[in-house]
């Protein structure tokens, strides 16, 4: 037990730890998540700022360049006068990092535009020229474009044809860089129509520009509000210019102020990618994964070899992955990088928004996850600590709470064990120093009258009781002398006077006997009482024939009776229904049958109680008794016991029930109803009070008037309790103090199934030593019995006794002895039929010697051996059975009940 404890206990203090710790680590991913929203929102907010300030940027310095050349019959020659500054303040504003100028040139055109452009760049540039070396090729001066299979420094051509290097529906276009912001820049004059990323991006520009004139119908106001659209942004590209820094070109056309439907040129800036995230985190932001993705579409469109044009979509390029440390975003690879579990964290925003950007250009997506560095940064030992502490706490607090329970239970225990030993002790010592003395005192008292009886002519002492039925004691208790004329059936030659001396001394010896039984009632009652308490009252279970142990009870009580001169009556009755052998009908009456069981009806005759016939007669004599101990010289004593039929069923739908003697004989019984016993006096009676306190444990009621300070106060709780294991009832009632007392019973009546008339008389299952009665003028036999008793006075009055009966008797005084002798009648050939063994004996006690008796083989192992003790625990008399004693009787030893024994055993 102390290890499931044990066990349950650690396995409940890891739960509840593990449940802390779960909690507190929960508590810890709660708190870093939503610090990274919060992180995430802000940033996300902040990266489309700055995503729509660089688009803003172009529209602002496309809509200078447009009011500042606002015919578009000007163009492509013009030039912007102080740009480089311009940018670089619209540049501060929106933190870009590049922007530039580029107008739209026919090759008819182009001759024209590049003398025009050199001269802008060499002579009439303000403030100052740039130098004569800024925008010359290795072929010369000229728009130029890259063509890696060159053998020359700078693997650039002259393109005077406008072709691209990819199919595109604006051929013929030449699209050179005019101005940037550092000015004198090395793309100057740079095709920018020639590279398929930005080509693609200028043609979904001039497609839109086209749809928008077409849509306007040359309506220069409606025109003017949506100026800023066809704008277009690149897939993701290498910008060569910042060391192959991913990132994206986005292009604002140019629409003069007066001809807003008609594009002229575009103003491109850059939009990298790692510059946008570094400034949206703090510097103290570590442990986010930012993946910039390409989430639309961009067309391009080809040229058949029959010349016609087809515009297939291509697909969006890959993701880029970056990982923040300390608020700078570094290059972790290409594609989706972060770890999945992470996923449901994930925070993301779109970049680009679609009013700004023609439907072709690519829609980018930031998403924001958070990594492992993150959420480390919120996690601490708090979870692991909390934990075990919430282990060692609770083992230990409930350690030390069950240690101090434990010491305390294992305390009240030990007390209460030590109490229960003592008690038993003490019982044990009780029953045994108050049985053994009582036993020679009642055994001398028996002798004494035996003899006196024989000596006066009687057979035995029941033959004289029977007798002389007169009241002997006087009113202070003196015992009256009996006139020897009355006793007619006195025979001999001895005188009135030694008569009537003999009969004093005869009812002196049977006061003193019925005190002394009196004594060892209490005592029962005490045994019974501690059975009760510890639920051991053993039963064994037989057919009892209820209504010859209520006669033969109320027959042992007409002595009595006679002596105070009550009247005890006896009864027997059952409702009109069953007396006339009637199928249905209600029982509207009770008919009294009889007064002797022998003359009652065949049919209730038949009808048992399934019990202990020796606890049920137990309750009826303490009925009784209390009856005449509580009634007046001169009361009435009514017993009566009336067979109530159970409501109208036949056999077949009756309750049934199998049971099994103690003789290991199974039978099966069918109910019929219930039998009513009754015990009426009119003694001293009850109130409401005590009859509500009267079957409580030690309970009595003017204890020195009544019962002359006698009794337990157990009796009514012990009979309330074995008429409770029988299946029934007991109650009482009084109409209130000296009006008398009704004490009913109520037990549940069975008759057996299946078995003959003969086979079921109650007679065949019954309890022998309730069924028969010994009677010494009937026996046939004699026996040779062996008397074992380390009292010397018991041996001898017992001895005594068993010869006045015609027994023949020999003595041991301890175990041992007894075995020499038993061994050697066997080896004689001269067996004992009975063995009467004492409990408590020097050298070997009574059960040592009848387990050796049993050990012993042959024939004289089996003799029937009875155990005679003062020790009447269940323990003791248990451990008598159990080494080999047939029966154990109580001290003191009640020579009929030996006689019925043997007559139950067959050995009379």
């Amino acid at each position: 037990g102390r290890i499931v404890f044990l066990t349950l206990l650690v396995a409940t203090a890891v739960l509840l730890g593990y449940a802390t710790y779960a909690l507190l680590k929960e508590s810890e991913r709660t708190l870093a998540h939503q610090q990274f929203e919060s992180i995430a929102d802000r940033a996300l907010h902040q990266a489309r700022q700055t995503a729509h300030q660089r688009r803003h940027s172009a529209i602002a310095m496309m809509s200078m360049i447009a009011q500042m050349h606002p015919n578009a019959s000007d163009w492509p020659f013009v030039t912007i006068a102080g740009f480089e500054t311009i940018v670089a303040h619209l540049l501060l504003s929106s933190s870009g990092v590049d922007m530039g100028f580029v107008p739209f040139v026919t090759l008819e055109e182009q001759a024209a535009w590049e003398e025009f452009a050199y001269d802008f760049y060499h002579v009439s540039r303000k403030p100052e020229p740039f130098p004569n070396t800024t925008a010359v090729s290795s072929f010369g001066k000229g728009i130029w474009a890259i063509d890696k299979t060159l053998n020359t420094t700078d693997q650039r051509y002259h393109d005077t044809t406008g072709e691209t290097n990819y199919p595109t529906s604006n051929p013929n276009l030449l699209t050179p860089v005019f101005h940037t912001d550092e000015g004198a820049n090395p793309l100057l004059m740079f095709n920018v129509h020639f590279n398929a990323i930005r080509g693609h991006a200028i043609d979904d520009m001039i497609e839109c520009s086209n749809k928008r004139k077409a849509r306007y119908d040359d309506d220069s106001a409606l025109a003017e509000q949506d100026f800023y659209k066809c704008g277009v942004i690149t897939s993701k590209m290498n910008i060569v210019k910042y060391n192959g820094r991913p990132g994206a070109a986005i292009f604002q056309p140019i629409f003069p102020y007066h001809d807003p439907w008609t594009i002229v040129g575009f103003v491109p800036t850059v939009l990298l990618y790692d510059e946008v995230l570094e400034s949206i985190f703090a510097n103290t932001v570590s442990g986010v994964d930012c993946v910039i993705s390409n989430n639309g579409r961009s067309k391009l469109i080809q040229t058949n070899e029959d010349g016609n044009s087809t515009t297939n979509i291509l697909p969006p390029s890959d993701a880029l992955t970056y990982a923040v440390t300390d608020g700078v975003a570094e290059l972790v690879g290409e594609s989706d990088l972060h770890k999945r579990k992470f996923k449901r964290f994930s925070r993301e925003i779109v970049l680009t928004d679609v009013e700004l950007y023609t439907e072709g250009s690519p829609s980018y997506t930031l998403t924001l996850y958070p990594n492992d560095d993150f959420f480390q940064v919120y996690q601490t030992n708090n979870p692991v600590i909390a934990g075990v502490g919430v282990i060692c706490i609770i083992i230990v607090t409930t350690l030390l709470s069950f240690g101090v329970y434990d010491y305390y239970v294992r305390r009240d225990f030990r007390y209460k064990h030590e109490l229960l030993r003592a008690k038993r002790q003490f019982m044990r010592f009780v029953s045994h120093e108050v049985r053994t003395p009582l036993n020679s005192v009642c055994m001398g008292l028996e002798l004494m009258q035996t003899e006196l009886a024989q000596s006066l002519g009687y057979a035995d002492t029941v033959s004289l009781l029977e007798q002389d039925d007169t009241d002997h004691s006087g009113e202070d208790g003196e015992i009256l002398q009996p006139e020897a004329e009355s006793m007619s059936t006195i025979k001999g030659s001895a005188t009135k006077d030694e008569t009537n001396e003999k009969l004093q001394w005869f009812w002196l010896a049977h006061e003193i006997q019925v005190n002394a039984r009196g004594s060892v009632d209490v005592l029962n009652d005490l045994l019974n009482y501690d059975k009760i308490e510890r639920g051991i009252l053993q039963y064994e279970i037989s057919a009892i024939p209820l209504w010859k142990i209520v006669a033969e009870t109320v027959n042992e009580f007409k002595l009595p009776a006679a002596q105070k001169k009550q009247i005890i009556e006896l009864s027997f009755a059952c409702c009109s229904l069953n007396c006339s052998n009637q199928k249905e009908g209600p029982c509207e009456q009770i008919i009294t049958l009889s007064v002797d069981p022998d003359e009652l009806p065949h049919d209730m005759k038949r009808l048992i109680v399934i019990g202990d016939s020796i606890k049920i007669a137990q309750v009826l004599r303490n009925l009784v008794s209390n009856a005449i101990k509580f009634s007046p010289k001169g009361g009435t004593i009514e017993v009566g016991a009336t067979w109530i039929h159970p409501s109208i069923c036949s056999k077949e739908g009756c309750k049934q029930r199998s049971v099994s003697f103690k003789a290991g004989e199974e039978h099966t019984a069918l109910a019929q109803g219930q039998v009513k016993l009754t015990c009426k006096d009119t003694g001293a009676g009850l109130s409401e009070e005590q009859l509500a306190k009267l079957f409580e444990e030690n309970v009595q009621f003017n204890v020195n008037e009544l019962q002359a300070g006698q009794g337990s106060g157990l009796g009514l709780y012990i009979a309330k309790g074995i008429v409770g294991e029988h299946e029934g009832t007991i109650d009482a009632t009084s109409e209130g103090l000296g009006l008398g007392t009704t004490f009913t019973i109520q037990l549940p009546l069975w008759e057996l199934m299946g078995e003959t008339e003969d086979e079921t008389s109650p007679s065949t299952h019954v309890d022998e030593e309730q069924g028969r009665e010994f009677n010494n003028k009937t026996a046939v036999r004699f026996l040779r019995v062996l008397v074992v008793d380390d009292a010397k006075t018991n041996r001898k009055l017992l001895a005594r006794l068993l010869q006045n009966a015609g027994h023949f008797c020999e003595q041991a005084e301890n175990g041992q002895e007894a075995l020499k002798m038993v061994k050697a009648a066997t080896e004689q050939g001269n067996l004992y039929d009975t063995v009467l063994l004492d409990f408590e004996m020097p050298v070997m006690n009574g059960p040592d010697c009848a387990s050796e008796i049993r050990k012993l083989g042959g024939p004289g192992s089996d003799v029937f051996i009875v155990g005679i003790t003062g020790n009447q625990l269940p323990d003791d008399v248990r451990h008598f059975k159990s080494c080999g004693a047939n029966a154990v009787l109580p001290k003191p030893l009640s020579f009929k009940e030996l006689e019925n024994l043997w007559v139950s055993a067959c050995l009379l």
